[in-house]
């Protein structure tokens, strides 16, 4: 089966990964981020992946259907997943990168919601730049970009900032993630797709 466009170029930004190990993090990615969104809602997780990662302590809401969330976001992160051919256990444990995801997504006020469309930049000619833990430039600050580093913006924007996921390079881990409000255009970077 032909990937859709949409699978394709989500795909195509992440970080080089075997193929098998790709789609299962992308999977897993996807997975652990709309369950994010339930778990922030108070939902009560009946399955034993998500009592495992997130936990019941303090929820309200055992019907997935009455918790107040981003219902498209929901529907668009379902779609991809959908698209790609996911198939998350769970009735498993947490792999390491879903516990990883978690970590990330914990330290963030505002949940990021993977986009279909993507762009990258390797190799940033722009200044340093402030990653932030929600898109208001009153949220703490949890890390920096560098001039000279990838910066992949994989995520639906909020407003006029963009969620940026910051490697050294093609092909190499995120060793930063955040919401920026800096100017991004073609042009900035040696290299550009999306």
């Amino acid at each position: 089966m032909r990937p859709t466009a949409p699978a394709l170029a989500l795909a195509l930004l992440l970080p080089a990964l075997p193929g098998p190990a790709q789609a299962t993090t992308t999977c897993e990615d996807l997975w652990v981020t709309r369950n994010m969104l339930f778990h922030q809602a108070g939902y009560c997780f009946g399955s034993a992946l998500g009592q495992a990662l997130f936990g019941n302590a303090g929820c309200t809401q055992t019907d997935a259907g009455a918790v107040t969330v981003d219902r498209q976001a929901v529907d668009d992160m379902r779609g991809l997943e959908q698209s790609i051919g996911c198939r998350v256990n769970t009735g498993a444990g947490p792999t390491p990168a879903m516990q990883a995801r978690k970590a990330a997504l914990d330290r963030l006020i505002d949940i990021p919601v993977p986009d279909e469309l993507g762009f990258a930049c390797w190799g940033w000619r722009g200044g340093a730049f402030a990653l932030h833990a929600g898109a208001s430039a009153t949220s703490p600050v949890i890390g920096t970009a560098q001039p000279r580093q990838s910066l992949i913006f994989n995520h639906r924007r909020r407003g006029d900032w963009s969620y940026v996921e910051v490697s050294n390079g093609p092909g190499t881990a995120v060793v930063a993630e955040g919401w920026a409000q800096t100017e991004f255009g073609r042009g900035m970077c040696d290299q550009e797709a999306g």
